[in-house]
């Protein structure tokens, strides 16, 4: 089955051959409360899944990964519409 992130022409080639390595797992399932979530994300389990995406994250912003000569960075603020809020990218 061909993914999103396969399908998008905007992605990077870089970015699409990373993912396509990834284990996207199984969708989660519906809870019934936020109780029940706080739960599931509390297992020693994926307590443990985060800490290791946290560290390959991590280990991604480098400057030989992301080099930051000729970035700018600025922050930029809208009203979205209808709904009125306001959003800052």
């Amino acid at each position: 089955m061909t993914s999103k992130v396969e399908l998008d022409s905007r992605l990077d080639p870089r970015i699409k051959a990373f993912f396509a390595g990834m284990d996207t797992g199984t969708p989660q399932p519906d809870v019934s409360s936020r109780e029940e979530l706080l739960a599931q994300e509390s297992t020693p389990e994926a307590v443990a899944a985060y800490a290791q995406q946290v560290a390959l994250f991590d280990a991604m912003d480098s400057e030989k990964i992301a080099p930051s000569a000729g970035l700018t960075v600025r922050t930029e603020t809208f009203i979205s519409s209808p709904d009125g809020n306001t959003v800052k990218l």
